[in-house]
């Protein structure tokens, strides 16, 4: 071999390990981001922000991700962070901020699993509570691998520049606070609050709201109060109290996309949005209602096939079972199991399924109606009003659902023997106000 071509073959290959440093350069460039040390010594780094309904995060472009096929596994690391391949969804559009915890110590990525409370703060000093989060993972082998953290937020100060995220510690303390760039900084328009009180009519019935009230509520470590708002109405007919409607829901909503309980009280104006319901006390005409006459209730542990139909409105009902309090099963309508419950055991509903078959698992502390109940208007609900044999009045306007049933537990005394039910149809009555949020 000469002396040229060994020289040759010599400036070949350092021509290939510069060319290679380049494109790992090249590739991992972008991908440091500041990190904020956190009190155990590992450093939080904000990966992303999505702003969603549907949260997902690849830290690979497209580009890289098109290049994972031609690179040899044991050089993958010069793509950067692997894909954790996770995703997580929400009722509503809301934010996800994406973080890693790096421990310098070991080397190696943690979860940030044990952090009690995480929230946004803006620049009044408004707190968005987190809502829920999750963690995925992704790498070639559990010790290296590259934990991320999603915590997400329905609500978001999406008319500001800029915003705190803030993360506690498990004694109550700031943990770490790092300042975020607004993802979705637009012109929302600009709300114009009416004045109160404020009424809203259906028929002779009137819907005064007089106040939104602030309520102190918690204090934050940083000793600054919280608030839980609270409308309150004055419901006539005619001019007379109306006893037989009652405020049933309410949620606010501000005019950048947010919705719930915690909104910032510096936006201009709140949508308030109130659902009112007849009250169980309220007269109702006898198309509205199914009546149950002395129906037996079972011993705990025990259930009595019906199958009986009926209707209330525009509501039909299968009344599928009546059962005594205890753990049972049910499979396409069908009772599998049933047994007492065990001391301690709660009320639950759970479901399950698969190809051709859904169960349902419940826990009754109390004697209850198993029932199908196909309902037209999306907004309504069934109200059950009762007594027991001794004449002593329960009612319940909520049902739990599990697997296409509904479960209306009977709040009769233990000893009752029978029960005389009425299930009846309701339907809603929905009015909005612009309000202006009460500052602190």
């Amino acid at each position: 071999m000469t002396l040229r071509s060994t020289f040759v073959r010599l400036l070949v290959c350092v021509v290939a390990v510069a060319a290679f440093v380049a494109l790992a350069f090249v590739l991992k460039r972008g991908q440091g981001m500041r990190g904020k040390r956190l009190p155990d010594g590992s450093v939080l780094t904000i990966r992303h922000l999505s702003v969603t309904n549907s949260h997902s995060w690849n830290p690979r472009a497209p580009w890289k991700q098109r290049l994972e096929r031609w690179i040899p596994p044991r050089f993958d690391w010069i793509l950067g962070p692997p894909n954790p391949g996770c995703g997580m969804g929400s009722a509503e559009e809301g934010l996800g901020v994406w973080t890693t915890c790096f421990d310098p110590v070991s080397r190696s990525y943690r979860p940030l699993d044990s952090t009690p409370r995480f929230e946004l703060v803006d620049e009044h000093g408004c707190i968005f509570p987190g809502g829920g989060r999750g963690r995925c993972s992704g790498g070639r082998s559990p010790a290296q691998a590259f934990v991320v953290n999603c915590f997400m937020f329905e609500a978001f100060p999406r008319r500001a520049a800029t915003f705190a995220f803030r993360l506690y510690a498990t004694n109550g303390t700031v943990a770490a606070e790092v300042e975020l760039e607004n993802p979705r900084r637009s012109a929302f328009p600009v709300w114009q609050p009416e004045s109160l009180p404020a009424t809203r009519t259906n028929r002779d019935l009137r819907f005064r709201l007089s106040e939104i009230a602030a309520i102190s509520r918690t204090q934050d470590a940083q000793e600054r109060p919280r608030f839980t708002y609270l409308p309150k109405f004055d419901i006539t007919a005619d001019g007379r109290t109306a006893s037989d409607w009652a405020l049933d829901t309410f949620t606010f909503a501000d005019a950048t996309g947010n919705h719930g309980g915690n909104l910032c009280p510096y936006e201009p104006a709140w949508k308030l949005e109130a659902t009112f319901f007849r009250t169980s006390e309220a007269t109702y005409a006898t198309n509205e209602a199914w009546r149950l006459e002395k129906l037996s209730v079972p011993a705990p542990g025990e259930t009595a096939l019906l199958g009986t139909r009926g209707q209330a409105g525009d509501v039909r009902i299968e009344l599928v079972a009546v059962s005594g309090s205890g753990r049972y099963a049910w499979s396409n309508g069908v009772c599998v199991a049933a047994a007492p419950l065990s001391a301690g055991e709660t009320d639950s509903a759970a479901s399950e399924g698969g190809v051709g078959y859904q169960i349902a698992r419940l826990s009754r502390s109390k004697p209850h109606l198993v029932m199908r109940i196909t309902q037209p208007n999306p907004d309504g609900r069934i109200l059950l009003r009762g007594q027991d044999d001794q004449r002593r009045r329960f009612y319940r306007n909520r049902a739990e659902a599990a697997s296409g049933l509904y479960i209306y537990n009977l709040d009769a005394p233990d000893e009752a023997k029978t029960v005389d039910v009425e299930l009846i149809a309701q339907k809603p009555l929905k009015f909005e106000y612009l309000v202006k949020p009460p500052r602190p």
